[in-house]
C-alpha cells in the first residue's frame, strides 16, 4: 500500500512537471494551417474590396430590385463584388445576382421544381 502511495505521488508530480514545461513551450497552442505550410490556395480567390482612394467617388445609388408582393430574402451570399439574393415568394423561389460595382442585377434565376416544366 505504501509503494502504491509513493507510485501515485511521483505520478502526479511529474505529470504537473510536463504540464508546466508543455504551457511554457506552447505545446497547446494551435498548429500550422494548410496555407501558412505552402499549400495550394483555395480554388476561388476573393477579389479585394474596393475602399477609400480607388473606391468609386460620389454618394452611393440605391438599386431597387423588384420581387413578389409577399416575397422575402431568405438568404445572401457575397462573392467579391456579386451578391446573390435568395428571395422566396408564393409564386417560387428565385435567385437575384447583383452586381455591386455596377449596382445592377446581373442575373435573376428561377428555382422550379424537377419535373414542373
Amino acid at each position: 500500500m505504501k509503494a502504491l502511495v509513493w507510485g501515485l505521488g511521483a505520478a502526479i508530480v511529474v505529470m504537473t512537471v510536463l504540464l508546466v514545461v508543455g504551457l511554457l513551450m506552447g505545446w497547446h497552442k494551435k498548429g500550422e494551417t494548410a496555407l501558412e505550410r505552402g499549400a495550394a490556395a483555395p480554388v476561388a480567390a476573393i477579389p479585394p474590396v474596393e475602399t477609400g482612394a480607388n473606391a468609386a467617388a460620389g454618394p452611393v445609388q440605391p438599386l431597387d430590385v423588384a420581387v413578389g408582393r409577399d416575397a422575402a430574402v431568405y438568404t445572401i451570399a457575397g462573392d467579391g463584388r456579386l451578391i446573390a439574393l435568395h428571395v422566396r415568394s408564393p409564386d417560387g423561389d428565385e435567385v437575384i445576382v447583383v452586381d455591386t460595382l455596377r449596382n445592377t442585377v446581373v442575373s435573376r434565376i428561377r428555382l422550379v421544381p424537377q419535373g414542373a416544366r
